[in-house]
C-alpha cells in the first residue's frame, strides 16, 4: 500500500483477473481476520502507465520481494485507488469501527 492509500498488485495478461480488469474495474479487497481486526477496502483498480511504472515496480518490490519473478516473468502492474474503506476491531466491545469515503 502506498502512502496515498492505493493498493499496488500484479497479475498476468493471460488470467481471468487481468480480463476482468479490463471489463470491470472496480475491486473490492478483505485484509485481516484472524486477530479480530479486518480492512475492508472498495475502488478502483487501473493498469499503471508507463510514464510511472518504474516508481510503481520499486514500491511493489520494496514491499514484496518475492514478486520479483512474477515482474520479470512480465507480470502486469496495477494499482487501485480507494473509494470506501472501512477498519474494524472486533477485540473492543462495542467493535470500533472506522469509515472513510473518497
Amino acid at each position: 500500500m502506498r502512502d496515498n492509500l492505493e493498493v499496488v498488485f500484479s497479475t498476468f495478461e493471460a488470467t481471468r483477473k487481468f480480463g476482468n480488469l479490463a471489463e470491470r474495474p472496480g475491486v473490492a479487497f478483505v485484509v485481516g481476520w484472524n486477530d479480530n481486526i479486518t480492512v475492508q477496502y472498495e475502488g478502483e483498480a487501473k493498469r499503471v502507465p508507463a510514464a510511472d511504472i518504474e516508481q510503481y515496480r520499486e514500491a511493489y518490490l520494496d514491499s514484496l520481494p518475492s514478486a520479483r519473478e512474477f515482474i520479470e516473468r512480465g507480470a502486469v502492474l496495477f494499482k487501485a485507488t480507494p473509494r470506501w474503506i472501512r477498519y474494524s476491531d472486533f477485540n473492543k466491545e462495542p467493535p470500533e469501527q472506522i469509515e472513510i469515503q473518497f
